[in-house]
C-alpha cells in the first residue's frame, strides 16, 4: 500500500514525530479468495482505519483525510442509528465493491465518534455474513441435525 501514491502522500504529511498506523485490507492477485474484481496479477488496497498516536480518528475525520489525499476506503453500507437487525439485514448480499461480482463478507460495526466499552474495549466489532460463514465450509454438510 505506501507505494500508491495517495496512501504515501497522507502518511508523509504528519511529522517524524507522530506515530501513525493506516489500516486496511489488500486484495486480489491469490491474496484471499474474493479478488474485488481486480484482475490476476494485480492488487487492491482499501484503508478502514487510522490512529495517530496510539489515538483512532473519528470516522469523518478519517473519511476526509482519506479524501483529502485519494485514498480509496472500504464501503460505507449503512449509517445510523445502532440496530441489530439493520445489521444483519446488510450483512449478506453482493459486495458493493465496484467491479466485483461475489458475496459480501460482512460488515464492520462502529460508532461515527471513537469510544471505549469496558467489556469489549474499542467499540468496533465485525459481524460476519452467513453467506460467507457458510461459504467456508462448503465442502462440510453445514444442515441443521
Amino acid at each position: 500500500p505506501l507505494s500508491l501514491p495517495g496512501v504515501n502522500n497522507l502518511l508523509q504529511s504528519y511529522t517524524s514525530n507522530e506515530a501513525v498506523i493506516l489500516y486496511g485490507e489488500v486484495f486480489g492477485r491469490s491474496v484471499q479468495s474474493l479478488d474485488y474484481g481486480f484482475a490476476k496479477g494485480k492488487l487492491g488496497y482499501r484503508a478502514f482505519d487510522i490512529s495517530v498516536n496510539g489515538k483512532y480518528l473519528n470516522y469523518d475525520d478519517f473519511k476526509h483525510l482519506c479524501d483529502v489525499h485519494g485514498v480509496e476506503i472500504v464501503p460505507l453500507i449503512y449509517r445510523g442509528p445502532y440496530s441489530m437487525a439493520k445489521i444483519k439485514e446488510v450483512a449478506d448480499g453482493k459486495t458493493t465493491i465496484g467491479g466485483a461480482d461475489h458475496i459480501r463478507e460482512g460488515v464492520v460495526v462502529k460508532p461515527l465518534i471513537e469510544r471505549t466499552d469496558p467489556k469489549v474495549g474499542r467499540a468496533v466489532l465485525k459481524y460476519i455474513s452467513t453467506e460467507y460463514e457458510l461459504s467456508k465450509h462448503k465442502d462440510q454438510d453445514t444442515t441443521d441435525v
